[in-house]
């Protein structure tokens, strides 16, 4: 009713304005509130609620829980995060997806999703920033990438099953697909990024992993830091970061 609805948009009003005042219990309902708007209306109309869940995303652990949990996974990879959705709600929508992997969240980010949609949010991001025509879409989705593979618990570490399951399967995904560094089009701000995501999925694979990576039976990992080694005129600290991956597969 309208006093309900009067309520919940003066609480959500008072949560953006102090998002890190917002305690645990507010926090869950605003998420679960939003994943069920998500789902309720149409994806170029997600703006708004995007805007907000990436502020909240952002500082909250159990409003990404709630969140997640509420299955706001599905719907962003049905509609928002999808190639064909309005550039405004996508940009939101990976803004969103990075500050839930690399805020407060994080590990709720890897336990609520299931690992299958982990995959293809990773996936989407990771479409978003090989689109190098609009270069703040891609910048935007290299920073998820980056908070993505940033929080990802080294190989061993995670206690729980479900969770070491979602990083292992993240990790190869990266692993494999973070050659992209090598196509020129990319900006260096992108390249650099996504470098440095590389560099945080070897620091926690395992000794057999990072064979892998550098062994002839590898994704071709050297080839790909070679090829964004050549970008270090455009941007010295690309030529640091190359060298610093290269030591961890030694």
């Amino acid at each position: 009713n309208l006093v309900t609805s009067q309520l919940e948009a003066a609480a959500l009003a008072d949560a953006l304005a102090a998002p890190d005042a917002l305690d645990g219990a507010r926090a869950a309902t605003l998420g679960a509130a939003l994943a069920s708007l998500l789902r309720a209306v149409p994806t170029a109309s997600q703006f708004a609620p995007l805007y907000a869940c990436r502020i909240l995303a952002a500082a909250s652990a159990e409003f990404v829980a709630a969140f997640l949990g509420g299955g706001a996974s599905a719907t962003l990879l049905a509609g928002a995060l999808a190639h064909g959705a309005p550039r405004s709600v996508r940009l939101m929508a990976l803004t969103t997806l990075g500050n839930a992997a690399g805020g407060a969240g994080c590990r709720e980010f890897l336990v609520e999703a299931p690992a299958p949609e982990l995959a293809k949010l990773l996936g989407a991001a990771l479409v978003a920033a090989g689109e190098a025509a609009d270069a703040q879409l891609s910048l935007t989705a290299a920073a998820a990438v980056h908070n993505i593979a940033l929080r990802l618990p080294a190989d061993g570490a995670a206690e729980e099953v479900d969770v070491a399951v979602a990083a292992g399967l993240l990790r190869g995904m990266l692993l494999k697909d973070l050659h992209m560094v090598r196509d020129a089009s990319l900006s260096a701000e992108v390249v650099r990024r996504l470098l440095l995501a590389l560099g945080f999925v070897l620091h926690g694979a395992s000794s057999g992993t990072r064979e892998a990576a550098r062994g002839a039976g590898g994704h071709g990992t050297e080839e790909a830091l070679a090829a964004a080694a050549a970008r270090a005129p455009e941007d010295a600290r690309i030529g640091a970061i190359v060298d610093e991956v290269r030591a961890l597969l030694v």
